[in-house]
């Protein structure tokens, strides 16, 4: 079944089991022909811009609106933000099926909507092992998925597992999941479990390798935290850890190869991201050969204690702006930071380079205005800052205000003052559209380190694909700010 919520408001008392009511729902009607377990699943369901749609799914009995029994509610049962919801239905009884857009701050997401509904009769089992030894694996994590269906379990002490699934094709991927850290993750496609069937795959997993190494910050002292990221040169592989109490991290689940090594500090030691190697871009610096089975360990590292820009926000009464922000970017790097209750903030951890200073009097908001470092309302008349190694830039300051204009503006200073308006407003959405973008990546983030499996693997590429789409939000903001200079000028010339 398909249908769309592009548009879709919600009807006056309608209920929504999801905390902040309903937005852009559309409902379903399915009555079932027998008694039986069935998949409710909106996997397939994409957005306007063809990506995964995040969606609400809520199951309902009843005769009218104001009389609706809850059957079950799932937000991210499926992949990619999809929901799955798995019940047990009755001969004869009519099903409600409502489904609604996940609630951004500037609306619900919206887009086209792939409903399926499938009786839950065959089962997919199997063994996993490891390769070498042929011992079995406990705890491993096992995750299937079809174009409508996802589940997931964890294998017992005899290494086996169990689905109970509707039929179609399936994809199988096993992780250690922590339970053997020395086995590779493992990927089956195309298994095909027809109605009624059981259907058995094995698997093996393949030894892996592991870099380790201890992290330092200046004078030998523990950072908090520095995350350390792990891939290759394609990104083929992407694995990533947290440094302990002690400095020390592994990176599991590394295949034979050589890889790139970074830090960042995650813990607002102020302290520089810096790769393996000691550089801090990825060109030039060191990559570190695995062999699977093997840890290469030693692969240490000392941070220094980067640069920084640091100053206030504030209204042109001087007031605080509670949740204005600072972004400070180069093409390398992108760090945004809120104030705090002074209206003060510090973006940490900087390499020597050149830096846009981009203010937000409200980070929070759908529009907020901007200011770039010395009061431009544009990128190409801000003031960019040059930071030596170590450098501690103070006084970086950003006032939000309106300047009063008066007399009678002649019929060309007002046309371009429209035009002025339209390119203003033209930024205004740009900015927008990457702040929701920002917003978006910030939450699939979350997403990513709580999945496990084939889900993690589809949220990776969901990520790499939605980064992109904020790089080129942000060439958009550069084309529209280009735009609001040039009106300006316009206005210049035309209201002097």
């Amino acid at each position: 079944m398909t249908g769309s919520n592009v548009n879709a408001t919600a009807q006056a008392g309608e209920p929504s089991e999801q905390g902040n009511g309903p937005a852009a729902t559309i409902w379903y009607r399915w009555t079932a022909p027998a008694d039986a377990t069935v998949a409710v699943s909106t996997q397939g369901s994409e957005t306007t811009d063809g990506d995964s749609l995040d969606t609400y799914l809520d199951v309902y009995t009843g005769a009218s609106l104001d009389a609706l029994t809850l059957v079950g509610s799932d937000d991210d049962g499926g992949t990619e933000g999809s929901s799955l919801l798995t019940f047990d239905a009755t001969s004869g009884t009519t099903y409600y099926v409502q489904v609604d857009g996940y609630h951004y701050s500037e609306g619900p997401e919206t887009g086209s909507i792939a409903l399926s509904i499938a009786e839950v009769d065959a089962t997919l089992r199997g063994t996993v092992t490891a390769e070498e030894s042929g011992s079995p694996v406990a705890d491993a994590c096992v995750d299937v998925s079809s174009s409508t269906y996802h589940a997931e379990t964890s294998t017992d002490e005899d290494g086996s597992y169990s689905f109970d699934l509707p039929a179609g094709t399936y994809d199988l991927h096993v992780s250690s999941c922590g339970s053997d850290t020395s086995l590779l993750d493992v990927d089956e496609t195309g298994i095909v479990v027809g109605a009624h069937a059981t259907v058995t795959a094995n698997v093996q997993m393949p030894p892996a390798g592991s870099i380790s190494g201890t992290v330092t910050g200046p004078d030998g002292m523990i950072p908090s935290d520095v995350c350390v990221e792990a891939y290759n040169d394609d990104d083929s592989v992407d694995e990533s850890t947290d440094t302990d109490g002690t400095g020390a991290y592994t990176i599991n689940n590394l295949p034979t190869g050589s890889y790139y090594v970074e830090f960042s500090d995650c813990g607002g030691d102020g302290l520089m991201t810096t790769y393996y190697g000691g550089t801090t871009d990825e060109s030039g610096s060191t990559q570190v050969a695995v062999t699977a089975g093997e840890n290469t360990s030693g692969t240490n590292i000392q941070l220094a204690r980067g640069a920084s820009i640091s100053g206030t926000i504030s209204n042109a009464s001087g007031a605080v702006l509670d949740n204005a922000c600072a972004e400070v970017y180069n093409d390398d790097y992108d760090r945004t930071r809120y104030v705090d209750d002074n209206g003060h903030y510090t973006v940490e951890g900087l390499a020597a380079g050149t830096y846009h200073v981009e203010f937000y009097d409200d980070c929070d908001a759908d529009h907020p205005s901007t200011l770039w470092y010395n009061g431009s309302t544009t990128e190409a008349g801000g003031q960019t800052i040059t930071l030596v190694a170590g450098q501690q830039m103070t006084g970086v300051d950003a006032v939000f205000g309106k300047v009063a204009v008066t007399g009678g503006p002649s019929a060309a200073c007002t046309s371009a003052q429209a035009a002025a308006q339209r390119a203003t407003a033209a930024l205004g959405s740009a900015n927008g559209k990457l702040h929701s973008d920002q917003g978006k990546l910030k939450k699939l983030g979350k997403k990513v380190k709580k999945a496990k499996g084939h889900a993690k693997s589809k949220l990776k590429k969901k990520q790499k694909k939605l980064k992109k789409t904020v790089k080129s939000d942000k060439h958009a903001v550069s084309a529209a700010t280009t735009g609001v200079s040039s009106a300006n000028a316009a206005v210049s010339a035309a209201c002097r």
